[in-house]
This record gives C-alpha cells, structure tokens and sequence, in this order.
C-alpha cells in the first residue's frame, strides 16, 4: 500500500477519533505490537484452548507465554475465576451490565 494512503487512513481515525491511530498491514501485525507495548516478554496471557493458531503463534513471537485454560477444567463461571473471592474485598468492581455467568 502506498504510505500516502497509509497516512491518509491514519488521519482519518485521527479526526474521527480525536486519538493518534497508526496504519498496520494486518490484525497479525497489529496484535504483536500491542503485545509488545503493552506486556513485557515473559507474561503469561491466557488464552482458549480453541483460539486460531496465527494468535497463538504471535503471542510465541511477542515473547509471551501462552497458558491454555478451558472451561471445563474446573471454572464453574468465567466471571467468578476474575473477581475476588467476596464482594467486600473490591466493593468497586461489579459485574458488567448484561454480563451472563456461563455455566
């Protein structure tokens, strides 16, 4: 893609958004930078057992490490193995509006 395009889709989501956005060629791309940003080589991030392979493969490339967490191995709800154990040990976090325990 010419850079003049790159830097015209850019300013677009600039204006748009009123935030910096930055042009990448691909989703794949794009997900190894914000790992890279974001979390430092060495972190575990969980992931579905399911996921697509070209994510589990860049979160190898950012220096992460993937940890496969199912949940029928033993997570009666998604939201419970998150939150704290009582509501009184973070009485500012609450469940999403809408949010549906799986079960």
């Amino acid at each position: 893609m010419p850079d003049s395009i790159a830097r015209a889709i850019e300013e677009f989501f600039r204006n748009r958004y009123g935030r910096d956005a930055l042009y990448v060629p691909s989703g794949r791309a794009a997900l190894y930078f914000a790992f890279r940003e974001w979390l430092r080589p060495g972190d575990r991030l969980l992931m579905s057992p399911v996921t697509d392979d070209v994510v589990f493969f860049v979160v190898l490339a950012a220096g992460l490490v993937p940890v496969q967490v199912s949940l029928a191995d033993g997570m009666r709800r998604t939201w419970d193995w998150f939150a704290p154990r009582s509501a009184a040990a973070a009485p500012h976090r609450k469940r999403p509006a809408g949010a549906t325990p799986l079960r």
